[in-house]
């Protein structure tokens, strides 16, 4: 079959392909604009379900996507069936995106690498926003924060991901950061500089330290850099600052570097509640439950609409069985992430290790890019085949040019 015409090797269908499966939140404002969005993405889902089934892309990454997701659906079908349509709206795009990523991963990882750029113009345009309309671009229901990405906490739930494959992408094509991943590395940081998020700037900060600390090529990095390291720091502090609450021993980073009280805005109140609502239903969870059944279960007419910690947000949704679901394809990505001799798998690490860091403190709903980020770790070698076949091209060029 001609490449051009082979979706697996062509860059514009692809990127349409995934175009409609991240809306940025200000269209969803726009009826018409969102129905197209809903019904292109439905599209490519489907699409790439079909594409799955016909390649018999089965990979360990794609029974634990059916073995996470699918979890979820079951609970939920036992235990809040009402919440069904309103969990698959939620989640489709993540799982599309995920089937996406283990598909293209196999076929040709460089074209979902370029074609994933389709994306950095959404950094672009929610800068300008922010600049043209600093006091907020719209308000919502609760807040007035908020942008073309969205409410200033979330957006780096899209934007870190997107920097992640530009500089993947950079160094596939140069082997180091180029102008253009340089001017996005940029306008992410003028961006939550402006925002005024502790969390997100945190996070980002995490990201770009990682980033630095790479290019001064210390034989260190990799050894404190590593997915179990994160998981471990992330574990030890949920226990420490949610489950004992021991956050004076962290009081200097909460007050002076988060600008936080050591309520961290409230949010013992509502890690009270969450524990105490888990324990409940420890093994199974609630299945999924939308906000306003997390303001009744929490008791509050508003702000609380989620347990504002990650591992108390899948603790809640799916009980141990999905933390131990997620959990091992976390160990999975690590595993893998630790055979690569690639510099992506260390630019994979500090994402996320960026988000488990950002999870301390907020759930991370709705972050249909996170999951894909695990795939990209748990196929490390797909990645470093690529890296040897680039070097290989090189060291053809060079012989051609020596000729």
């Amino acid at each position: 079959m001609n490449q051009r015409l082979n979706i697996f090797h062509n860059r514009v269908l692809l990127a349409l392909l995934m175009f409609f499966l991240v809306e940025p939140t200000y269209l969803v404002r726009f009826r018409f604009i969102n129905r197209i969005y809903i019904v292109l993405g439905f599209a490519a889902f489907i699409i790439v379900v079909l594409l799955t089934i016909k390649t018999k892309a089965f990979t360990m990454p794609f029974w634990w996507i059916v073995a996470m997701y699918g979890f979820v659906f079951i609970n939920t079908c036992v235990q809040n069936p009402q919440n069904i349509m309103a969990w698959f709206r939620t989640e489709m795009p993540s799982i599309a995106m995920c089937l996406i990523f283990n598909l293209w991963l196999e076929k040709d990882p460089e074209v979902l690498i370029d074609s994933f750029s389709i994306f950095e113009i959404l950094i672009y345009v929610n800068l300008i926003t922010i600049l043209l309309f600093p006091g907020g671009l719209y308000i919502s229901d609760w807040y007035k924060s908020n942008w073309f990405l969205g409410y200033k906490t979330i957006q780096i739930r899209t934007i870190l991901p997107i920097l992640v494959m530009s500089v993947i992408r950079s160094y596939k094509n140069g082997g180091t950061l180029d102008f253009r991943t340089a001017a996005l590395l940029m306008a992410a940081a003028v961006t939550f500089s402006l925002l005024g998020s502790v969390t997100s700037s945190v996070g980002f900060c995490v990201f770009a330290a990682g980033l630095f600390c790479l290019h001064t090529k210390s034989s260190k990095i990799s050894k404190v850099f590593t997915l179990r390291n994160g998981l471990i720091f992330v574990a030890v502090m949920f226990f420490v600052i949610v489950v004992f609450r021991q956050q004076h021993l962290f009081s200097f980073i909460i007050e002076r570097v988060f600008h936080k009280d050591l309520t961290v805005h409230g949010r013992t109140y509502i890690w009270d509640m969450s524990i105490e609502k888990f324990l409940l239903k420890p093994v199974f969870g609630y299945g999924y439950l939308t906000t306003q059944n997390y303001l009744e279960l929490f008791e509050v007419e508003k702000y609380y609409s989620h347990p504002h910690n990650y591992l108390l947000y899948n603790g809640m949704m799916g009980g141990i069985v999905l933390i131990i679901i997620q959990l091992y394809g976390y160990l999975t990505a690590d595993r893998m992430l630790a055979k690569s001799t690639s510099v992506y798998s260390q630019i994979i690490v500090f994402c996320l290790f960026s988000f488990m860091f950002m999870g301390i403190f907020e759930a991370l709903v709705s972050t249909s890019l996170l999951y894909p980020m695990v795939i990209l770790g748990m196929k490390a070698d797909a990645l470093d085949t690529m890296a040897s076949k680039e070097t290989q091209k090189k060291m053809v060029c060079e012989s051609c040019d020596f000729i």
